[in-house]
C-alpha cells in the first residue's frame, strides 16, 4: 500500500476536519487501503474524535477511483444525502472530503452490511434478496421524484 497516500488523506482529513465535523476535535486518523470487488481501492479507518471531553471513534470509508471523476461522484452523492436520503431503508452516507488531484472520497461508514458484504459472505437469504429489491425500487422511485440541478460536467463516453 502506498503509505504516501495514506499521508495526502491524513493530511487532508487534518487540514479540513473542522470546516466539516465543527463539533469535534480530531485526536488521530488510522486509515488502510485495500482492494475491493478489483474495481476501485477501499480505503477503511477510524477518526479518534472528541466533544467537549468524552473521546468516540467515527468509522469512515472511501474510494480510489481510477477513471472516475470523485468530484462528480461527491456532488451527486452530497446532492443526495442533503435531499432526505440519510434515513430510510437504503441510506447515502454523509460525505466529508474529496480530493481532485488524487481522485478519492471520503465519508462517514453508514451502519449495517453493503449488498456486496452480504452476497459475497454468503450470509443472505431469498427473502433478504426480496426486501432488498423492494427497498431499491423505493429508493430509486425517491430518486426519480427528484428536482435535481447540480452543476455537474457532461461526460460523454468514450
Amino acid at each position: 500500500m502506498p503509505t504516501d497516500l495514506i499521508s495526502i488523506i491524513k493530511n487532508q482529513i487534518f487540514q479540513e476536519f473542522s470546516k466539516v465535523l465543527p463539533e469535534y476535535n480530531l485526536d488521530e486518523i488510522e486509515i488502510n487501503l485495500s482492494y475491493h470487488y478489483d474495481v476501485a481501492r477501499l480505503i477503511k479507518g477510524t477518526l479518534f474524535v472528541n466533544r467537549n471531553g468524552v473521546s468516540s471513534k467515527i468509522p469512515i470509508r472511501g474510494n480510489l477511483f481510477d477513471k472516475e471523476n470523485s468530484e462528480i461522484i461527491f456532488k451527486a452523492v452530497q446532492h443526495f444525502y442533503q435531499t432526505e436520503f440519510h434515513s430510510g431503508n437504503i441510506l447515502v452516507p454523509q460525505l466529508l472530503f474529496y480530493n481532485k488531484k488524487h481522485n478519492f472520497i471520503i465519508y462517514k461508514e453508514v451502519k449495517g452490511d453493503s449488498f456486496f458484504d452480504l452476497v459475497e459472505h454468503h450470509q443472505i437469504s431469498k427473502s433478504s434478496i426480496t426486501s432488498i429489491i423492494k427497498n431499491a425500487g423505493i429508493f430509486l422511485n425517491r430518486l426519480h421524484k427528484l428536482d435535481v440541478n447540480i452543476d455537474l460536467p457532461i461526460v460523454t463516453p468514450q
